[in-house]
């Protein structure tokens, strides 16, 4: 190629480092945008084709050598990455596990306890529900947003997880939860996520000190943001810290085991990065990306031979009062009135239609089903006074689950209606939950859907369930 340039610099800082505009002589142009120039007026000045190509590249090359990315930053985007492909995969993952755990579970229950195939159906519930417990992990990690808010009392749900959690510490190890105050405050939060922070947490310290002897320490404490912040994960972001005087509560887990050197101290919230035979490497990266998206902070400090201590620091719940009693979820089968009121499920997976409507019909539900929103739409339309539940997925083809529960609610508002999703970062979800009356996340066992189904009726108390007809 051969002619001549103008190079024209701009000074619009809104543009990228530096914008201009190679004229080639023949009348055709080339953008540009690499490197900084300092804001004057164009240079007209004309220079060959190849010299000025040779200084842009060379600018732009010499810049990329000059100025690395921080390392923080690469982290940040490799943590990013995974998570965009975690939500990526996350519905079609757990339509598939939904229909291996739930059918799993019903051919065991269906076998019955002297069945020589009943051992063989837990089993695979078993592997099935592991295989979805990897998953919600990982879906967990690529979390924004905890899927349900209330108040916790970390105090009491360090207790309850240190109890069912402690036979699986190794027997050397002394773990010991030390006494809360009386008044400390609630957090807000996802109070199952947060179990899930708890358990890896104490796991991973019990593993730490091994089977030699040694000790775990759990304690749970409020006050203000600490003032030496160094330890703290921030992944090149903003201080987690900033601009939130309010008291902060203080979940920590000390080991006395071997404590972590540098190298393994920058890849311990790397997802599938782990230093045990077995692991899986996604149990810290779990517990960041929850912290994470209850507006808190991770703590890191460890020294090796000396051992290492996790402190979870979570805002305390602004202007909300100790609770005196916690609610304990309904559990059992999914119940149903006498009159046999119809559910309506709506999935765009066939697998997991019938298992829903498996399990209701079992439990004395009608179930109708719909493979798409417009369909559930005209489905509900004609039976809509018979219809006591919408089992609703978001992920469908033809609408989000939030336009279709939009148009239900308009043909009946009083209808229980209880969403379905298979992914915990689902913007769909966050803005659709508040007008439904519950949530329920795939995979889920027959007892999972008891407990949404009891709770999503429960919520429309007045809008009582219409009765089937004679006969049914």
């Amino acid at each position: 190629m051969s002619g001549r340039v103008h190079l024209l610099p701009t000074a619009n800082e809104s543009r990228p480092p530096w914008s201009g505009r190679l004229d080639f002589l023949a009348g055709a142009a080339v953008a540009v945008s690499v490197v900084t120039l300092a804001a004057g007026p164009p240079l007209g000045v004309a220079v060959p084709v190849g010299l000025a190509l040779a200084a842009v590249l060379g600018w732009w090359f010499l810049g990329r050598r000059a100025i690395p990315p921080a390392p923080d930053a690469l982290h940040a985007q490799r943590l990013a990455a995974v998570g965009v492909l975690a939500g990526a995969v996350a519905h079609d993952i757990n339509n598939l596990l939904t229909a291996a755990v739930g059918h799993a579970e019903l051919a065991a229950a269906a076998a019955g306890p002297d069945s020589a195939a009943g051992p063989h159906a837990a089993r695979a519930a078993a592997a099935a529900g592991r295989c979805a417990g990897l998953a919600r992990q990982l879906m967990t990690y690529a979390a924004r947003t905890p899927p349900s808010a209330g108040p916790v009392l970390l105090d009491h749900l360090v207790r309850d997880t240190v109890g069912l959690v402690a036979a699986a510490v190794p027997k050397p190890v002394r773990l010991t939860v030390a006494p809360a105050a009386a008044d400390l405050p609630p957090v807000t939060g996802d109070e199952s996520q947060l179990r899930q922070v708890v358990l890896n947490l104490v796991l991973n310290a019990g593993e730490a000190v091994g089977d030699r002897p040694g000790a775990v320490t759990v304690g749970v404490t409020v006050g203000p943001p600490p003032a030496d912040r160094s330890g703290v994960v921030t992944l090149g972001g903003p201080d987690p810290f900033a601009g939130r005087p309010r008291p902060f509560v203080r979940l920590s887990v000390a080991d006395t085991g071997a404590g972590m050197d540098a190298a393994t101290r920058a890849k311990m919230f790397d997802p599938f990065f782990t230093t045990k035979p077995a692991g899986h490497g996604l149990g810290l990266a779990a517990v960041l990306g929850i912290v994470r998206a209850h507006g808190g902070a991770v703590q890191v400090a460890s020294t090796p031979g000396v051992g290492t201590e996790f402190v979870v620091w979570l805002p305390a719940a602004a202007g909300t009062a100790r609770p005196d009693a916690r609610t304990v979820a309904p559990s059992g089968t999914p119940a149903a009135p006498p009159a046999r009121p119809v559910a309506l499920v709506v999935d765009d997976e066939d697998i997991v239609r019938r298992l829903a409507e498996e399990m209701l019909v079992q439990s004395g539900w009608e179930v109708v089903t719909a493979a798409g929103g417009r369909e559930a739409v005209e489905l509900f339309r004609h039976a809509h006074p018979r219809v006591g539940l919408v089992l609703l997925d978001l992920g469908l083809p033809d609408a989000t689950g939030g336009e279709v529960l939009t148009r239900l609610r308009a043909i009946r508002p009083d209808v229980p209606v209880l969403l379905c999703t298979g992914q915990s970062d689902d913007s769909a979800a966050a803005g659709a939950a508040g007008a439904a009356d519950g949530m329920l996340a795939k995979p889920f066992r027959r007892a999972d859907l008891a407990a949404a189904v009891a709770a999503a009726v429960a919520a429309r108390p007045a809008a009582g369930l219409p009765s089937a007809p004679a006969g049914t």
